[in-house]
C-alpha cells in the first residue's frame, strides 16, 4: 500500500508541475536536504527549457528566498530579457550580486530530477542549466577576496569563472 501511495503522490506532483508550467511558463521545485548530510537545500526551475533557455538552480538559501529569486529571473527570461551564462548580475534582489555559472551535465543529471524527467531526450544529455551564485551582504561572490558568511559555503556545481567576467547592471564590480 505504501508503494501505491508514493506512486500516487508522484503522479499528483508531476500533474502539479505540468499545470504550473502551463499556467506560468515554469515551476519551481525546492529540494530540502537531509539534516545529517551537511548538504544545503536547493531549488530549481522546470520549464525554461521549453522557452529555449537553460533551467536555473540555486543552493544554500531558504526555499522561500530561493523561489523568489528564481521567479524573478524566470519572469525576466520569459519577457525576452535572458541574461547570458557566465554573467554577473547587479540588478536582482538588492543588495546582493549574483553570478550565472554554467552547470556541468553531471550536476544537472543529479540535481534537476524533475526537469530532466520532463525535458531530457531518452538518449540525450541532461537539460542545460545555470546555477545562480549569490554574494555575501557586501556584494562579494564566493571566489572573490573578502567574501564572508554563508555565501562562502554554497556549493559550486561548476568551475568558478576566470576573471574578468561580464557584469550587468549599474553597481560597480568590487
Amino acid at each position: 500500500m505504501e508503494t501505491e501511495l508514493q506512486f500516487d503522490g508522484h503522479r499528483r506532483h508531476t500533474a502539479w508541475i505540468r499545470d504550473t508550467i502551463h499556467r506560468h511558463g515554469w515551476a519551481v521545485q525546492a529540494v530540502l536536504a537531509e539534516p545529517d548530510t551537511g548538504e544545503p537545500d536547493h531549488a530549481y526551475t522546470i520549464g525554461l527549457t521549453a522557452l529555449h533557455h537553460p533551467e536555473l538552480l540555486i543552493a544554500g538559501l531558504h526555499p522561500h528566498d530561493a523561489a523568489a529569486l528564481l521567479n524573478q529571473l524566470a519572469t525576466r527570461i520569459r519577457a525576452g530579457d535572458p541574461p547570458p551564462a557566465d554573467t554577473t548580475l547587479d540588478d536582482l534582489a538588492p543588495p546582493r550580486r549574483h553570478h550565472l555559472l554554467t552547470l556541468d551535465a553531471a550536476a544537472s543529471d543529479e540535481l534537476l530530477l524533475h526537469a530532466n524527467a520532463l525535458y531530457q531526450h531518452p538518449d540525450g544529455p541532461p537539460v542545460a542549466a545555470l546555477q545562480i551564485i549569490w554574494s555575501d551582504p557586501t556584494g562579494r561572490l564566493p571566489w572573490e577576496a573578502g567574501c564572508t558568511g554563508d555565501a562562502t559555503h554554497q556549493p559550486l556545481a561548476g568551475p568558478p569563472p576566470d576573471p574578468p567576467h561580464r557584469t550587468t547592471g549599474d553597481r560597480p564590480h568590487p
